[in-house]
């Protein structure tokens, strides 16, 4: 439905929360951006081509990366 599951909006706050640690930055959007292009990946190697490809801008550290694959994992986990 149009409505945004809870553990999807958790795990995208959580990826806003990470982007202000590692980037200075929150931006709702970017965040959700990044969750929409790691959802349906099967590794973390997967979701940082997604993320070039969709945001080659930007030069994410790798750790960030980690650390946003991690909120999107626990969230398809249940966790």
């Amino acid at each position: 439905g149009p409505h945004m599951s809870e553990a999807k909006a958790k795990a995208i706050g959580k990826v806003d929360d990470l982007l202000e640690l590692y980037m200075g930055i929150r931006d709702i959007d970017l965040a959700t951006t990044m969750f929409e292009a790691g959802k349906d990946k099967s590794n973390p190697d997967e979701f940082a081509v997604a993320l070039d490809e969709t945001l080659g801008d930007f030069a994410f550290p790798d750790e960030f990366l980690f650390d946003v694959w991690g909120a999107i994992s626990d969230m398809k986990q249940g966790r």
